[in-house]
């Protein structure tokens, strides 16, 4: 008996539009610093169309600094890499690459901040928390000397004038698309035509919409967002972003109003803001008489005439808190590395009046008349850290 068999080679096709296309994002989280860069780093495997744009509330651009970010280039290795700017997003196409590749843009605003890489049929995100400043220390407690003891006492040392600041979201990227009204908004009067509809939207389905009337005095109508906590004595800022579209308002007829806790304030017009166009607004307010526990936005409607329309869409409200503190007492241990630069890192920080068995901190610190990147995560067997002292 004869037995004959053949082997076929099994073909795994990775080209473009394959199954195999994947995009990982080496770092998803990233902490930059307002005026630096952002620089997200990912691998592809695979032959695909690159896009990467910004979402959730974040704007950019590739000309102008009015925006969240600005993108500046792309990188696979050392390769600047030529790009389209379509839909107002990265376009790469027939991408592949071997080498950790890098999207790099400039912020511009705090974060939250996030961007979409879709490479192919496989997408993944990038974030950030963009912060104003990291706590500061003098020249003199890191300059370009090696530390390797420095004694904390009766205050002597510890970061200061300068603050850490987080940003709390308090309504994010409402969109309209769940049921009318969203938890917790109001209209004012209740029932007024203040509605969700579909027949335009800034991203999604929906969008919040006031459609005007015939007769004398038009139609006229309030929507009003939740109420918001954006109380305590370490508040810094809110940012208040919504997209907006007016259809054939008149002067006059349509209005943004901020709760300062006991009664409300006509802050703009909009029946000429994005007029004919969605256009973001944004504004960063540091007026303190809104830093209430009961802070709201309106959006007031008054005699919008038949045919005439405005639209709501993608509200972001947040709430920038100062964080700031430093140690009263203990020992700051620190070993310095020559990095050939002015600003050496330091390693292997901690704060404490003893050092205790099993204890671990892993930090860098970057000093001498620049921002300082402070983070430390300890876990101690026994003893225990000094308090942190609010500024």
């Amino acid at each position: 008996m004869v037995v004959s068999a053949s082997v076929l080679p099994i073909i795994v096709l990775t080209g473009k539009n394959g199954d195999s296309e994947k995009i990982t994002i080496l770092n998803i989280q990233s902490y930059p610093l307002i005026g630096e860069k952002w620089t997200v780093r990912f691998t592809t495997v695979g032959r695909a169309d690159l896009t990467i744009s910004a979402i959730n509330g974040t704007t950019w651009s590739n000309n102008d600094k009015n925006q969240d970010l600005k993108f500046l280039e792309c990188r696979n290795g050392n390769e600047t890499l030529v790009y389209s700017w379509v839909n107002n997003s990265v376009f790469i196409p027939d991408f592949s690459s071997n080498e950790t590749c890098y999207e790099i843009s400039e912020v511009l605003t705090p974060g939250p901040h996030t961007l979409m890489f879709q490479f192919g049929d496989d997408i993944a995100f990038a974030h950030n928390l963009a912060l104003e400043n990291w706590l500061q220390t003098s020249t003199s407690d890191f300059n370009n000397g090696t530390k390797t003891n420095i004694n904390v006492s009766s205050d002597s040392f510890h970061l200061q004038e300068r603050y850490y600041l987080r940003n709390y979201s308090r309504i994010n990227n409402e969109g309209f698309e769940g049921s009318w009204l969203p938890a917790s908004w109001s209209e004012d009067p209740a029932g007024n035509v203040w509605n969700r509809e579909s027949d335009r939207s800034y991203t999604g389905t929906y969008s919040a919409d006031f459609d005007g009337a015939t007769g004398s005095g038009g139609a006229s109508g309030n929507l009003v967002s939740l109420s918001m906590n954006c109380a305590g004595s370490n508040v810094t800022a809110i940012y208040v972003k919504f997209w907006g579209y007016s259809d054939a308002a008149d002067d006059g007829e349509y209005y943004l109003d901020y709760y300062d806790g006991s009664s409300w304030d006509q802050i703009t017009r909009l029946d000429n803001f994005g007029d004919g166009a969605w256009a973001q607004y944004s504004q960063k307010i540091t007026d303190s008489q809104y830093f209430k526990s009961n802070f709201q936005i309106r959006w007031r409607v008054v005699g919008l005439n038949n045919n005439e329309h405005v639209y709501v869409d993608v509200v972001n409200v947040t709430v920038e808190r100062n964080e700031s503190g430093y140690y009263p007492t203990g020992n700051l241990l620190s070993k310095a590395y020559d990095t050939t630069r002015n600003m050496p890192d330091y390693y292997n920080i901690s704060v404490g009046t003893t050092v205790p068995s099993g204890t671990t901190v892993t930090t860098w610190v970057r000093g001498i008349q620049a921002s300082v990147r402070f983070l430390i995560n300890a876990g101690c067997n026994g003893g225990s850290i000094s308090p942190v002292t609010p500024i």
